[in-house]
């Protein structure tokens, strides 16, 4: 992560490597004050941000996760980590609508740079290019072994095509228990807009 040359103590690393019941309520408030110091003192430190979200989420502050997520994505851009943490904290708030609103602008800013890496010397024309049907990047092949963060993007990128070579794929997915909850709401969420559309 951009941004990482913090250096957590051990006791905020158990935390974000096996969650907050590992902690006591006094390890709790240790972890709790360290993360809002770091916050303070580097709040575009992408490893703080997400450290602090994932700890407002696991004690079910919602409304607070929400506030510094946004404010990071104002400030300093988009994360994957981030966004994909946030999903948990739009989700728990039943703000999914303004959750993928942010992935939507986190992915068209990546195309914007891609295209302007790929054409960023061109010389201005008056040619008007041709739309061509958007596909996703990725394979859904390896779907399970995506992060929740990449496979929320590749669904909200599957909103835009034919998903009807994916259903079958997809329904395996959906009876998978290793698949996070928020990956298979977005699927059934996709395959109800197919049916009805």
């Amino acid at each position: 992560m951009k941004g990482s040359d913090i250096i957590f103590p051990t006791i905020v690393e158990n935390f974000l490597n096996d969650g907050i019941a590992i902690l006591g309520e006094e390890e709790e408030y240790v972890v709790q004050k360290f993360l809002e110091q770091a916050y303070v003192e580097q709040p575009c430190n992408e490893a703080v941000v997400y450290a602090l979200i994932r700890f407002s989420n696991a004690k079910q502050n919602f409304e607070e996760a929400k506030e510094i997520g946004q404010a990071f994505l104002m400030m300093d851009g988009y994360n994957k980590e981030i966004l994909g943490e946030l999903s948990a904290t739009f989700l728990s708030l039943n703000e999914m609508d303004t959750y993928f609103s942010l992935v939507k602008q986190h992915l068209d800013k990546e195309a914007q740079l891609d295209h302007f890496e790929t054409n960023g010397m061109e010389e201005e024309s008056n040619v008007i290019p041709f739309p061509k049907k958007i596909k996703p990047r990725r394979s859904v092949a390896n779907f399970l072994e995506w992060g929740t963060a990449e496979q929320l993007e590749f669904l909200q990128q599957a909103r835009f095509h034919d998903v009807e070579p994916y259903v079958e794929v997809f329904s395996v997915f959906l009876k998978d228990a290793t698949t996070s909850p928020f990956v298979k709401s977005m699927i059934f969420e996709l395959l109800q807009e197919k049916k009805s559309g």
